[in-house]
């Protein structure tokens, strides 16, 4: 997965990349995230959320991926949903 807010470089078309990494942007709403040496992601861009105090009290636990085997822990703070991509360490 790519690094916390790393700069793309245009490359042609609609495709950027940084470094090994390339992101094709097959519609203004869909990019593929091809990494170096690994599987394509496909993403697709989603409507914002609207979120109440009501509703931010959903949210928050420990989801686990069994196709990574890990996991990751989304935490309430005031106003603001936090994710941790490694809630063990």
């Amino acid at each position: 997965m790519a690094d916390d807010q790393l700069v793309l470089t245009a490359r042609k078309g609609n495709v950027f990349s940084n470094g090994m990494n390339e992101f094709h942007f097959v519609t203004p709403s869909t990019v593929y995230y091809i990494p170096a040496n690994k599987d394509t992601i496909r993403y697709v861009k989603t409507a914002a959320a609207a979120l109440t105090a009501a509703s931010m009290k959903e949210y928050p636990g420990e989801y686990v991926s069994e196709e990574t085997a890990s996991s990751v822990a989304i935490r309430r703070n005031f106003d603001t949903l936090i994710i941790q991509f490694k809630p063990d360490l």
